[in-house]
């Protein structure tokens, strides 16, 4: 049996890709957190390596936020702490796979139509300055052993904490709130299901000879009005948009759409589509 290690089992997405590799998959996973794994501490990912002898090994730890006032523990946990994973790996003598969590965001504030991974990443903040770093340390021990880097785009789902927008917005029609306050309602963004993002990992991480570098995204976009529509023809509610200026930001893309071309390559096709996601989160 395949042995999985899952870093950063705790969070929005790990709970996800637990189920999907130890379920669909047939693993035998084990979580970082029931380790005591901190990825900014190598002694205790060296310590969960030589108890797990994992075959594979999936790094979804990682601050997940643009709004963090400490810088410092961006670049550690984002940056240094895959450093200290793959160091880790290297001395074990891992032999197997590694794929760590990246983001869309690497690739700045202005993307084209098509986000394809040729494009020259941006680092625009922190988060995505330490998220490209950690990418980096990724091609620097390659051919060490098998490494692939997952670019993110925007994750949705159940399990994801209201002070993000799409929770945000569900939590209002399921509660048949009156009004909500958001920023623009016309920013597209490519949104995947949180289960096809577990699936995704499944894949890569399964596949002999995947890219080093895919984007995790859906080839679509829709609109914060996009949204709002389906959740009013699912609910039949209607609710009152407010415009607050506290919530835009000069310097949010109008605009991403990840191409999927490289997922299709090795046989992965979405399984949810917008609506499907925004059903089930109303169901939660």
């Amino acid at each position: 049996m395949t042995t999985t290690l899952i870093i950063g089992s705790g969070g929005f997405t790990g709970p996800h890709v637990v189920q999907h590799f130890r379920e669909d998959l047939g693993h035998e996973v084990h979580g970082s957190k029931d380790y005591g794994v901190d990825v900014t501490k190598p002694d205790t990912i060296r310590a969960a390596l030589d108890t797990i002898k994992p075959d594979i090994v999936i790094n979804l730890a990682g601050v997940a936020t643009l709004k963090v006032e400490d810088e410092r523990r961006i670049y550690e946990i984002n940056g240094f702490g895959v450093l200290n994973i793959l160091k880790a790996l290297t001395d074990m003598g891992f032999a197997g796979h590694f794929v760590t969590a990246s983001s869309g965001y690497v690739y700045g504030n202005v993307t084209p139509d098509v986000i394809t991974e040729s494009m020259i990443p941006v680092a625009a903040n922190h988060y995505s300055c330490a998220t490209l770093l950690a990418e980096h340390f990724c091609d620097m021990m390659r051919g060490k052993f098998l490494i692939s880097a997952a670019r993110v785009f925007n994750c949705i789902g159940r399990g994801h904490l209201d002070h993000f927008l799409v929770p945000k917005i569900v939590r209002h029609f399921r509660e048949r709130a009156p009004h909500i306050e958001l920023g623009n309602t016309q920013i597209q963004r490519d949104s995947v299901d949180i289960r096809d993002i577990a699936r995704m990992y499944g894949a890569v991480a399964t596949h002999a000879n995947p890219p080093h570098l895919l984007n995790f995204c859906s080839g679509t976009t829709h609109s914060i009005a996009d949204i709002i529509a389906i959740l009013h023809d699912l609910t039949g509610h209607n609710i009152n948009v407010t415009t607050n200026p506290a919530f835009m930001r000069s310097s949010d893309n109008p605009y991403m759409c990840g191409s999927n071309a490289r997922l299709k390559n090795i046989g992965f096709t979405n399984r949810y589509n917008l609506r499907n996601t925004l059903q089930w989160m109303l169901e939660a």
